[in-house]
C-alpha cells in the first residue's frame, strides 16, 4: 500500500521541533500514514503548521491548493486527539457553481435566490464545483444529525463547518423556520451559537412563506380499543388494525381541527403511513376538506408505528415501561421478540423520521404538508428532533389518538427537562 504526506514539498527541519527521526529527509517532520489511515484516524500533529518559521524557510501552508486536490479538498489533518471526529463530506462548503472565484459580495444573488424556492441551484460550470441549492445541503446536514443523534445522543457535540451556510441551513430546519430565509441567521466567521429554540435570532417571514407542518396522530385502532400493542408491520395493512368508530369521530375532528388551523389555504399534501389506521384517516381528512386523492402520498415505511419488540400483545399501559428506558438514554432498545416486531430505540425511529424529513425538504420545501402516523413515538421524536429537546424526554410530548400540532418552536408543551438532561459546552475544548 503507498504511503501518504501530508505535504508534497520538502521542508527544511523546523527549527522549533525536535529534530526528525532521519535527518537527512526533512518532510519527515510529517508523519506519514496510508490510505486507510487517511479513511479512519488521520491522527497526526498540527504542531508544524502552527509553529513560526525563519524567514528564508518555506511556509509550510505554501502548497498550492491544486496540489492538495483529489482525495481531499485540503490536506486532511488532524490534531492528535481523539475526542475530533474528521467529517468527509456531509460539512463540505456549500458548492456555489459558477460563482466560484468570484468575490464574496456576490453570494448576495444566491441568497436572492434562496429566499424564493429552496431548490434553485446556482448556476453550473465545469471545473467540479457542485452548484448546491438549500434542499441539497439540508440532506446532507440532516443526515449527518441522524449519525450524531445515533452515536452521539447523550453528548455534546460541537460542530465546526467551514461556511455559515451548512450551519444556518441546518440551525432553521432544526427549529422549523422557512428554509429560504436561512442567511438571516448567517454566521460570522469564528461565531459560536448553541443550538436551541431560544437562540434563533428573531425575524420576521413574509406573508408569502407557506411552509408549514401539521402532525396528526390517527385516531384510535381496533387494537387500541382492546388496550393492545400492535407495532409488528407484518399486520400494518390488515382490517384489524384500521380505526374504531371511535377512532373514525376522532379523526373528523382532526379533519376540521385542521381547516380551522389554515392547514388547506396554500399548496397542500398528506403524507400517511400505509398502516391501515393512518391511511384511513388521511382519506377521511382528504375528504371533510375537499382535498384530491392525488394529494396522498402513501409513506411505506418510515412512518412504520414504533416497533415495541416483546411488548408486542401486552397491554397498553406497559407502554410506561419503555418510556423509563427511553428517558435513561434514546439508544435502549425494548426487548426483542422472535415474531418479526421489530424493537427499535429511540436513535432508531429519529433517523428514520430524519430521513422522512429529508424526502419533504428536498421534494415539497414550499407546501404544506401533512404527516398521518399511526403512533405518537414517531411525532413526539420528530417535533422534539425539529426543535432541539433532549430526545429522552420525547414522551412528555405525548400525542394523544386524532391529536394535531403545527410544527414550529411555540408549539411545544412547555416541560422541564432535569439538570442531567442539559448538555452545554461551556468552555470548549474542555466540555467535561
Amino acid at each position: 500500500m503507498p504511503t501518504v504526506f501530508v505535504s508534497n514539498i520538502g521542508l527544511p527541519p523546523c527549527p522549533f521541533l525536535p529534530p526528525p527521526s532521519n535527518p537527512k529527509y526533512p518532510q519527515n517532520c510529517f508523519q506519514p500514514i496510508n490510505r486507510r489511515d487517511l479513511l479512519t484516524s488521520l491522527a497526526f500533529s498540527l504542531t508544524p503548521f502552527f509553529t513560526p518559521h525563519l524567514p528564508d524557510f518555506p511556509s509550510p501552508m505554501s502548497a498550492p491548493l491544486s496540489q492538495a486536490r483529489g482525495l481531499f479538498q485540503m490536506p486532511p489533518f488532524r490534531i492528535s486527539n481523539s475526542r475530533i471526529v474528521p467529517e468527509y463530506s456531509f460539512l463540505d462548503a456549500r458548492g456555489l457553481g459558477a460563482y466560484e472565484g468570484k468575490n464574496l459580495e456576490s453570494v448576495s444573488e444566491v441568497y436572492a435566490s434562496d429566499s424564493l424556492s429552496s431548490n434553485i441551484k446556482p448556476p453550473p460550470i465545469d471545473d467540479g464545483t457542485p452548484n448546491e441549492s438549500v434542499a441539497d445541503v439540508f440532506v446532507r446536514v440532516t443526515q449527518l444529525m441522524s449519525i450524531l443523534e445515533t452515536q452521539y445522543s447523550e453528548d455534546t457535540v460541537i460542530i465546526v463547518s467551514p461556511d455559515s451556510d451548512n450551519l444556518t441551513i441546518l440551525q432553521a430546519g432544526l427549529v422549523g423556520l422557512d428554509l429560504r430565509r436561512h442567511s438571516n441567521l448567517s454566521f460570522g466567521p469564528g461565531e459560536v451559537r448553541l443550538v436551541d429554540a431560544s437562540s434563533i435570532p428573531t425575524y420576521k417571514q413574509p406573508a408569502s412563506a407557506i411552509y408549514k407542518y401539521f402532525l396528526v396522530r390517527a385516531g384510535e385502532s381496533e387494537f387500541e380499543s382492546m388496550g393492545v400493542i400492535n407495532t409488528n408491520p407484518v399486520t400494518k395493512t390488515s382490517v384489524d388494525s384500521g380505526l374504531s368508530e371511535k377512532g373514525k369521530k376522532q379523526t373528523v375532528k382532526a379533519a376540521l381541527a385542521l381547516k380551522a388551523m389554515g392547514a388547506f389555504e396554500g399548496n397542500c399534501w398528506i403524507w400517511p403511513s400505509i398502516t391501515q389506521r393512518a391511511y384511513q384517516a388521511a382519506e377521511i381528512i382528504a375528504a371533510i376538506n375537499g382535498v384530491d386523492r392525488s394529494r396522498i402520498v402513501p409513506e411505506y415505511s418510515f412512518l412504520d408505528a414504533r416497533g415495541l419488540g416483546a411488548y408486542e400483545g401486552k397491554n397498553l399501559e406497559s407502554v410506561s415501561e419503555v418510556y423509563a428506558s427511553d428517558s435513561l438514554s434514546s439508544n435502549i432498545k425494548p426487548p426483542p421478540i422472535d415474531d418479526g416486531t421489530p424493537n427499535e430505540s429511540v436513535a432508531d425511529v429519529f433517523v428514520r423520521v430524519t430521513q422522512l424529513m429529508s424526502i419533504l425538504e428536498t421534494q415539497y420545501s414550499e407546501d404544506t404538508v401533512i404527516i398521518v402516523s399511526p403512533d405518537s413515538d414517531n411525532l413526539t421524536i420528530l417535533q422534539a428532533g425539529l426543535v432541539g429537546l433532549d430526545l429522552r424526554r420525547h414522551s412528555n410530548l405525548s400525542f394523544g389518538p386524532g391529536e394535531v400540532r403545527l410544527v414550529d418552536a411555540s408549539s411545544i408543551p412547555t416541560y422541564k427537562q432535569p439538570a442531567s438532561a442539559i448538555y452545554k459546552c461551556l468552555n470548549p475544548p474542555s466540555c467535561t
